[in-house]
């Protein structure tokens, strides 16, 4: 009897440690998200501190509030020099970009540097909804991840993009 359970345990050994080790895996590559008016609302460090984001995957680039800067430790520069990539158009009209700089993105521990976050006034989202910023669907993008809506999670994929931004950015 006891070499039965022995055969059993030996044949069914390396299963049991896939699927455990398949679970862990998995639970590391998810991020859950809430919902907050219908929208997918992600908790993740901005430079060190806790903040969250709206995920919006028709925004083709990611922002942050620049009412927010001195508190999250990030400064901008307006790199555009009166061109059409000086401005974006949403639902609260025409806003101003500028280049947000010194911008730390950590998710579960890992660490993201040089993200290319513009910023501009998102002062009425802020209140309403209670972010700092927008991921766009240039961020989930370069660093590889996916919206599972029914399980309310992002999924780390793999980067699709490496980021070839210097290490100074």
């Amino acid at each position: 009897m006891i070499t039965f359970k022995l055969t059993i345990i030996k044949k069914f050994l390396p299963f049991f440690i896939l699927v455990v080790i398949s679970t862990a895996i998995k639970a590391q590559n998810e991020i859950p998200f809430l919902t907050n008016k219908g929208l997918p609302i992600v908790k993740l460090e901005l430079n060190g501190k806790h903040a969250y984001f709206v995920i919006d995957t028709g925004a083709s680039i990611s922002m942050l509030d620049n009412s927010i800067k001195k508190h999250y430790g990030f400064y901008t520069r307006n790199v555009y020099r009166s061109s059409s990539k000086s401005s974006v158009l949403g639902l609260g009209g025409r806003q101003e970009l500028e280049q947000a700089r010194n911008v730390l993105i950590t998710i579960k521990g890992e660490k993201i540097e040089c993200i290319n976050f513009k910023s501009t006034n998102l002062s009425n989202l802020r209140r309403s909804l209670n972010i700092v910023g927008i991921i766009g669907s240039d961020f989930l993008i370069e660093q590889g991840y996916t919206i599972d809506f029914e399980k309310k999670v992002l999924i780390k994929i793999t980067p699709l993009l490496e980021n070839t931004m210097p290490s100074s950015c």
